[in-house]
């Protein structure tokens, strides 16, 4: 039975890591490895995690290195990963018990290079579920809708089981230092692979906490721009960027002017959600200056690209004035 290797990185999370360990032990895919690396933990995380490396010594293999964040971290379970397959969990999720054993089903049945499957959202009192992908089973890179394809895949790393050489093949890492560190790993590899699967279960759940990088305001939203950056270069490196320029253009827009607007409006005041959205929209226009004219951006339906359609840089300030003070509104246009 071909192995997965579940990567675990682990960072003061004493009064999560149970669930999330709970969650992995008890797989009924019965062939796993699982990976997990302390990020130097100042917490009892370490000393959990080890009880349970004591109770599973065939499963837990433990590694503690200094902190260098989450990125560091999953690079570095990478280098000792052995399965067929690579899965990554951040230790504050968790998922269901039979997960793995139907993410490896298909990817076994498919010859997968990715198998994404649903993502519950979990709040404070309160559960939210949203799709991994389109509607279909698989995707293959001869079908006339894989590039549009990429555009509805959620790009998060914790949903999905990826093949181990395909990652080998192409050098794969996250970036380390930058916040959107699986925008950057899904989007570089997907021109790359031959066929992405999905499984339609609600099989992975998602933890929200407040004061988490996605609940709370900080400049480096604005590494964005870097990750754009990356990606472009990425792309040209790969001849892939004359084929996949309309996706690439329509998600730095979608990116910058809604996921990125949205987290820029949590600033403190005003004047600082209106300087970096400015920055933003100037850096979208320099990159890709005919953005508006994107077929995705034109054609597509939903009331995002209504608002995409509309924003010019003469009515931007008023448009900000209006989400910043609508969080309803900012909340409707990033789950549109």
């Amino acid at each position: 039975m071909p192995k997965l290797s579940v990567i675990v990185p682990v960072y003061n999370v004493e009064q999560y890591i149970d669930t999330c360990l709970e969650s992995l032990v008890h797989q009924t895919y019965e062939s796993l490895e699982i990976i997990v690396v302390d990020d130097g933990s100042t917490d009892g995380s370490l000393a959990i995690v080890k009880v349970y490396q004591e109770r599973y010594p065939e499963l837990i293999q433990v590694f503690e290195k200094p902190n260098g964040g989450l990125s560091d971290a999953r690079n570095f379970g990478l280098k000792h990963a052995q399965g067929t397959y690579i899965a990554f969990m951040d230790s504050d999720d968790w998922v269901t018990l039979d997960c793995y054993e139907k993410l490896m089903y298909k990817a076994l049945a498919k010859n997968a290079d990715i198998v994404c499957t649903d993502i519950v959202y979990v709040y404070e009192g309160r559960t939210g579920e949203k799709s991994g992908g389109p509607q279909k089973g698989t995707i293959k890179r001869e079908y006339r809708d894989f590039k549009e394809a990429m555009l509805d895949i959620f790009p998060m790393a914790q949903n999905k089981i990826w093949r181990r050489v395909t990652l080998q093949k192409y050098g794969m890492q996250f970036p380390e230092g930058l916040y959107y560190e699986d925008l950057v790993f899904f989007y570089q590899l997907y021109p790359l692979i031959n066929k992405v699967s999905f499984v339609h279960q609600p099989l992975f759940y998602y933890r929200q906490r407040s004061g988490s990088i996605t609940s709370t305001f900080s400049e480096k939203v604005m590494d964005i721009e870097a990750v754009f950056s990356q990606l472009v270069a990425w792309y040209k490196e790969h001849d892939c960027y004359d084929e996949y320029y309309d996706e690439l253009e329509y998600l730095m827009a979608r990116n910058y002017l809604v996921a990125s607007f949205a987290r820029v409006l949590k600033a403190p005041d005003f004047e600082t959600v209106y300087r970096l959205a400015s920055k933003l929209f100037d850096d979208l226009n320099s990159q890709f200056p005919k953005w508006r004219k994107n077929k995705y951006v034109r054609y597509g339906s939903g009331m995002r690209n209504l608002y995409l359609r509309h924003l010019r840089r003469w009515n931007l300030k008023l448009a900000l004035r209006i989400l910043y003070s609508q969080p309803w509104l900012v909340r409707k246009l990033t789950q549109n």
